[in-house]
């Protein structure tokens, strides 16, 4: 019986610590508490949220061994809060499945942890996302309808034929983002009654508001530095639909729902 308990909590330790991983930080050179923590949260366990857990000094660097897939780590200079050049950025979603090292970097302010092999090697900087252009507008107030034209450099329409796609205002804004890899489209706004921007070409993603008229009466457009954030998700009528279609027909674009119904962008149903 003694036997069959002790191997029955042997096995139980190992499944248990079967994902536990080493965390290993290496602080700058300014320091100089005997003690570094980690503050953790998003673990996936609600009871080990919220804490600071201490690492052991092993010399040039501390360790700790965390038993989670995932969580956001702040590194911290010491066993509590001590001001923000005592601690690091907040370190999102980091992956637990295996032991992880940082070097923490040298500066003023919140410090960045470089993520770095654990034998001390630099791992190569991550692969950045596809460029996405996404263009926010803000609406004129004497504008009831935003519509959005725009065309790629061999002259495709990209958002229905003129007067192009109507957008959905949101507090004053309305937003567009093309799909990723797109590296120049060339935008007009409208508002279905006469009045529209210029010619506007983008590579990146852009806030407009609307400029002065020239002398053919087109609007220019202002880049602003300031932008809200401004989503650019399908109306709330397709929320609860898992898949939802995107197309031009006769030059018009439309959102299609699995049963076959389709949709102006802005939600109206299209008979």
């Amino acid at each position: 019986m003694k036997k069959f308990t002790f191997l029955f909590v042997a096995m139980f330790a190992m499944a248990v610590s079967v994902n536990a991983a080493v965390v290993r930080a290496y602080p700058p050179s300014d320091w100089t508490e005997t003690v570094m923590s980690i503050w953790i949260w998003n673990t996936g366990d609600d009871a080990q949220d919220n804490q600071f857990i201490e690492m052991a000094p092993m010399g040039e660097y501390f360790e700790a061994t965390l038993d989670f897939a995932s969580a956001n780590l702040i590194f911290v200079n010491g066993s509590t809060w001590n001001g923000y050049a005592n601690q690091t950025v907040d370190l999102e979603n980091v992956d637990l499945s295996a032991d992880v090292c940082f070097q923490i970097q040298e500066g003023t302010g919140k410090r960045d942890a470089l993520l770095i092999e654990c034998d001390g090697g630099i791992l190569p900087p991550p692969i950045e996302p596809a460029n996405q252009i996404k263009i926010t507008f803000r609406v004129p107030e004497d504008w009831d309808v935003v519509n959005l034209y725009a065309w790629d450099e061999e002259g495709n329409a990209l958002c229905g034929a003129w007067p192009g796609m109507p957008l959905q205002v949101k507090e004053g804004w309305v937003a567009y983002a093309f799909e990723e890899g797109r590296t120049f489209v060339n935008i007009i706004f409208n508002n279905g009654a006469g009045v529209q921007t210029i010619d506007w070409g983008a590579d990146d993603a852009q806030c407009l508001e609307l400029g002065e008229a020239d002398a053919n009466g087109k609007f220019g457009l202002n880049i602003i530095s300031e932008c809200p954030e401004v989503s650019t998700a399908l109306p709330a009528i397709f929320e609860n639909v898992k898949k939802v279609e995107k197309v031009v027909v006769d030059g018009q674009f439309y959102i299609v729902l699995p049963d076959g119904r389709r949709f102006n962008a802005l939600g109206s149903e299209v008979k």
